[in-house]
């Protein structure tokens, strides 16, 4: 069965404000609600309809298969599913407010991704270079590193960062 976003709004309720998603009734074909008779009473009308995934996500188990619940919101808001990636703004995966959601390559998410946990600079693109003892700030643009430097400071290497952010990855700059 193909999932259309006609399909996905007689089956959800979407609210763009919260980005939560809730299961309509079913209803009979005399056009009563079914509730808890015949239908599993998991997914009855106004229960939560999504659940977490790894690293933060959220997903909706539709006809035995799962859709992530950010590109279920765009199709359910826009009407038409998203031909490319869903970022979420604030870097938070879990908030699928439609305003949290914009269209990005797969180039374009990359740049908005979190800081590492293995980060000792506490910025992301900029390491200390133990053989040089200087600061190293670098950034990653279409999968390939561009060096921005190497620093006697800090924040200097920050600086670079910050600079080279606005310039290879625009609106989609994420620091830290």
């Amino acid at each position: 069965m193909e999932i259309t976003p006609k399909y996905i709004r007689q089956l959800l309720e979407y609210n763009p404000e919260t980005g939560r998603f809730v299961w309509r009734c079913r209803l009979l074909r005399d056009g009563l609600e079914r509730i808890d008779k015949g239908w599993n009473k998991r997914f009855a009308g106004g229960k939560v309809a999504e659940r977490k995934h790894r690293h933060g996500h959220l997903q909706i188990g539709l006809h035995c298969k799962n859709y992530m619940a950010h590109r279920v919101a765009w199709a359910h808001y826009y009407g038409e599913w998203p031909e490319i990636d869903i970022d979420h703004i604030n870097g938070n995966p879990s908030d699928n407010r439609i305003a949290n959601l914009r269209l990005a390559t797969d180039s374009q998410n990359l740049c908005n991704s979190k800081i590492r946990t293995d980060n000792s600079s506490g910025v992301k693109g900029v390491s200390w270079s133990k053989k040089e003892k200087k600061w190293y700030a670098y950034i990653n643009k279409h999968g390939k590193m561009i060096s921005l430097g190497r620093y006697e400071s800090l924040d200097d290497a920050i600086e670079a960062r910050l600079s080279g952010e606005s310039k290879y990855h625009g609106e989609f700059a994420r620091v830290s």
